[in-house]
């Protein structure tokens, strides 16, 4: 799908401002679509350094619940994702050459050219969902 409009700078920082939002749109960029299920854990997986396979329930509830009720909605808005609610898939929107994304993980690239880390320490708190 094509976009009307292209993000502004001050969108595309606040897009890819968040660790999380940066592994779903890294996992975007390689899938094109995935099911919530999947990005789920995938992104739990990345988060945590381990196996998406043995990810405990309230850690997958958690990230879910952070990506339907926050990320996506973001995301939405700016028309980066589409999320289809009834069959719980998520498309990356054309904007991926726009953010130009760094295969190498949670990095961006504006329009420098050059890859820039975006990674934020935070604790065990809730505070990154």
């Amino acid at each position: 799908m094509t976009r009307a409009n292209s993000l502004t700078e001050t969108a595309k920082y606040e897009l890819l401002s968040d660790t999380r939002r940066l592994h779903l749109l890294t996992l975007l960029s390689e899938y094109g679509s995935a099911d919530l299920e999947t990005l789920t854990r995938q992104i739990a997986a990345r988060e945590l350094d381990d196996d998406p396979a043995v990810i405990a329930e309230d850690v997958f509830q958690r990230i879910s619940i952070s990506l339907v009720h926050k990320h996506l909605p973001l995301l939405e808005e700016h028309n980066v994702v589409q999320f289809d609610s009834d069959r719980h898939t998520v498309t990356l929107m054309d904007v991926v050459d726009e953010l130009e994304l760094c295969s190498s993980g949670p990095t961006i690239s504006l329009s420098s050219g050059s890859c820039r880390s975006s990674s934020v320490d935070r604790g065990p708190d809730e505070s990154r969902c």
